[in-house]
């Protein structure tokens, strides 16, 4: 009988909330002496917090440019450093002379500026950069930022010599020692 007793009400909630939304099944008449049933614990609802514009500058030492008068001169640096867990290794980064190691699982994040003639930020004319690693086979790697950054993870230990060509012109080399 108990559990009868609350099947009914159940079905009674549900027929009348159909009947409230609109559903097509006639509402049940109603037993001369029906037990209230206990609030259903509605959920607040969250609010959704509106959007935000994202910022223009992405980094606080780089230009945002539209330029693109020609490279007149081009360089690369290692923009951060995460370990395996991907949290930020704070300066000093390993310097790129190779003197300081870079531990296997580590991710690098390489970025590329190009330069015009009056030394102002420029993508370049063309856009067209190619970057050169001296041993592919310890690093896995994946282009980011129309191909102005590179993300780097070295997966064996070793050495590795990384330049570019941005639109004709060579940046300078870094050396990187990886190590387990």
């Amino acid at each position: 009988m108990s559990i009868r007793s609350s099947i009914v009400p159940s079905a009674i909630l549900s027929a009348a909330v159909m009947a409230g939304c609109g559903g097509s099944s006639p509402s049940p008449a109603a037993p001369s002496a029906v037990a209230t049933p206990a609030p259903v614990p509605v959920a607040t609802p969250t609010p959704v917090p509106s959007p935000t514009a994202t910022p223009a500058v992405v980094c606080a030492d780089c230009e945002i440019t539209d330029n693109h008068d020609p490279v007149e001169t081009a360089s690369i640096r290692l923009y951060v450093l995460f370990n395996q867990e991907h949290e930020l290794i704070e300066p000093p980064t390993p310097d790129p002379d190779g003197t300081i190691p870079i531990r296997v699982g580590h991710q690098m994040r390489l970025d590329l500026t190009g330069k015009d003639a009056q030394r102002r930020q420029t993508y370049g004319t063309h856009t067209s950069i190619d970057w050169y690693f001296s041993d592919e086979s310890i690093i896995d790697m994946r282009p980011k930022v129309d191909n102005f950054q590179q993300d780097i993870w070295p997966n064996e230990p070793g050495t590795l010599t990384v330049y570019a060509i941005f639109d004709g012109v060579r940046t300078n080399d870094l050396t990187f020692r990886f190590v387990k």
